[in-house]
């Protein structure tokens, strides 16, 4: 099985860390791609507790709900 040539990051962050940098961002799906990122760098993969924990965030922000 090939690996995929994804950068790692140099200091280990965690998921709630990486959810911070996340809920920084513009809009939802850039929010989405920047957590998938961080995470797979951390040799992590993301789950769909983790989106749903970023779409209340930006749904609170933009006052949807």
């Amino acid at each position: 099985m090939q690996k995929k040539n994804l950068p790692i990051n140099e200091v280990p962050t965690t998921t709630q860390e990486n959810l911070a940098v996340a809920k920084m961002q513009e809009t939802f799906p850039k929010a989405c791609m920047k957590l998938r990122m961080l995470e797979y760098a951390n040799n992590r993969g993301t789950s769909e507790h983790q989106f749903d924990l970023l779409e209340e965030h930006f749904n609170a922000k933009e006052s949807l709900y």
